[in-house]
C-alpha cells in the first residue's frame, strides 16, 4: 500500500460523522498493507484515534490479531504515558496557583481532557501553558521550584530572548514544558491578548479546576498554530483537533464573533484554508456563511496542495540543504544556498561536530562534512533520476510547501475583492 493510499484510508476511517470505509475495503488489506497502515498512522500521531475506529464490531471482526494486538499495546503504553503527563501538569496547575501566577491551558491537554473527553486518545509531547507577559519570570520560578530547569539544546537556533516566552522546561523523567506568554510566536498578527483571558472559561484539567481558552479563541488558535506556525507541515492529528474542536463546540461556538477575530487579527486567510483542510480530509465543515466570509482571496486549488501536503508531508521529507536550497530566490540565490549548505560558516560547523568554541581545528572538519554529506545525502540525490521515487515525492512536498507558504503571507483582500494575475 502507497503512503498516499494508506493515508487517504486512515482520513476515511477517522471520519467524526461516521463510517466511511467499507467492510470489503478492510477485507482487501493483506498483512503488508496492515504494516503500512499502522505505519502511516505513527506518522500521523492517530494511532490511539485507529484503535477506537476498528473497534466497532463489524470492522473488528475483519482486523487480523496480530494487527488488533499491536493496536492495543500502543494504546495501553499512550493510556500509561498519559496519566504520567495529566499527574505533572496537576503538580504544575496547583504550585502556579499557590504562588498566584495564572495560567491558560493550551492544546493538547485541553483537547485531551475537554473535546476528545479521553486524555489517551490524543496524545501529547509536551505541556503547553499561556501566562499574562508580565508573569513569565514568576512562571519561571515555579518550574524552578518544582525540579525543573530551562531546556539545553546545543546547536539550537532559536533565541528566547527575542520572543515572549521561555525556553522549555525539563525535568528528568518528565515531558517538556513550554511558558508562552501569547499564542503568535512570530508577532505578525494582531493577537487581542487581553481578550484571550476576558473570554477564557473554567474546565477540570488533570483533576484541577484550570482556566482555558474559550471556544473561539481555542479554534483560532490551532488555525494558526498548524497554518502558519506549522505551514501545514503537521501529522493529520493536528488537523482532527481542528475537526474535532468544530464538532464539540458546534452549539456553542459562535462563528460571527469567531470570523470577527479572524479579521481584525489578520488571520482570515489562515483560518479558511485550515478549516477547508478540516472539511476536506475529515469531512467536518464550518458554517458556509462563515468560510465565505473567510475566503477572500483564497482557492480551492490550494486547498487541495494542502490537502496532499498534509497526508504526505509526515512520510517524505527532503534533507535540510534541499530545503533551504529550493527556497531561495534565483540561481545565484540557490547556488549559495547549496555552497552553504556543504561549506557553513566555522561556528555551524563547530556546533555539528561538537568542537570547543572557538577549535581551530574546525578548518579540518570540511572535508569529513563533505565525506558525510556524500553519505547521507548521495541515495536521495541517486533517486532524483527515477521517476516517482521518493526522493522526486520529496522534492514536490517541498514545491507544496514554497506555494503554501506564499499563499499565507499573501496580502490580505478585503472581502469581495479578486486576487490579481
Amino acid at each position: 500500500m502507497s503512503a498516499h493510499a494508506g493515508c487517504e484510508l486512515l482520513s476515511r476511517l477517522l471520519h467524526p460523522g461516521g463510517p466511511r470505509t467499507t467492510l470489503a475495503e478492510l477485507q482487501s488489506l493483506d498483512p503488508d498493507d496492515w504494516g503500512d497502515l499502522l505505519d502511516q498512522a505513527e506518522h500521523h500521531q492517530i494511532t490511539p484515534l485507529l484503535h477506537r475506529a476498528l473497534q466497532e464490531p463489524e470492522r473488528r471482526a475483519v482486523v487480523p490479531a496480530a494487527v488488533m494486538g499491536q493496536l492495543e499495546i500502543s494504546y495501553f503504553n499512550t493510556a500509561a504515558g498519559s496519566a504520567r503527563i495529566v499527574s505533572q501538569l496537576q503538580a504544575v496547575l496547583e504550585a502556579s496557583r499557590a504562588a498566584g501566577v495564572p495560567v491558560l491551558v493550551l492544546k493538547g491537554a485541553h483537547l485531551a481532557e475537554v473535546v476528545y473527553g479521553d486524555v489517551t486518545l490524543r496524545p501529547m509531547g509536551d505541556i503547553d501553558l499561556l501566562v499574562k507577559e508580565a508573569d513569565l519570570s514568576r512562571a519561571a520560578q515555579v518550574l524552578l521550584g518544582l525540579g525543573y530547569g530551562p531546556q539545553d539544546t546545543p546547536g539550537a537556533k532559536k533565541d528566547y530572548s527575542a520572543h515572549r516566552h521561555l525556553p522549555p522546561f525539563t525535568r528528568k523523567g518528565a515531558v517538556p514544558i513550554e511558558v508562552h506568554g501569547t499564542i503568535d510566536e512570530s508577532g505578525r498578527f494582531r493577537i487581542d491578548a487581553e481578550g484571550l483571558w476576558q473570554r477564557a472559561k473554567t474546565a477540570r484539567i488533570a483533576g484541577v479546576e484550570a482556566r482555558v481558552l474559550g471556544p473561539e479563541d481555542l479554534l483560532l488558535h490551532l488555525c494558526l498554530h498548524t497554518g502558519f506556525q506549522h505551514n501545514f507541515r503537521v501529522p493529520l492529528r493536528q488537523i482532527y483537533d481542528i475537526a474535532a474542536t468544530v464538532r464539540h463546540y458546534e452549539q456553542e461556538l459562535d462563528w460571527q464573533a469567531f470570523v470577527r477575530m479572524a479579521e481584525a487579527s489578520g488571520l482570515s486567510r489562515v483560518c479558511y484554508y485550515a478549516l477547508a483542510a478540516a472539511e476536506s480530509l475529515l469531512g467536518v465543515a464550518a458554517p458556509a456563511e462563515a468560510l465565505t466570509a473567510l475566503a477572500a482571496g483564497c482557492d480551492e486549488a490550494t486547498v487541495t496542495v494542502i490537502r496532499e501536503y498534509v497526508l504526505l508531508s509526515q512520510s517524505h521529507r527532503a534533507p535540510e540543504g534541499v530545503k533551504d536550497m529550493m527556497q531561495a530566490r534565483g540561481t545565484r540565490g540557490r547556488i549559495r544556498s547549496l555552497l552553504r549548505s556543504i561549506f557553513p560558516p566555522p561556528a555551524r560547523l563547530r556546533e555539528i561536530y561538537a568542537l570547543a568554541p572557538g577549535s581551530r581545528a574546525v578548518y579540518a572538519y570540511y572535508p569529513v562534512r563533505l565525506w558525510d554529506l556524500l553519505v547521507r545525502r548521495g541515495g536521495f540525490l541517486a533517486q532524483l533520476a527515477s521517476r516517482g521515487s521518493e526522493a522526486r515525492v520529496a522534492l514536490d512536498l517541498e514545491a507544496k510547501s514554497l506555494l503554501i507558504r506564499r499563499r499565507l503571507e499573501e496580502k490580505p483582500l478585503r472581502r469581495g475583492e479578486a486576487r490579481g494575475r
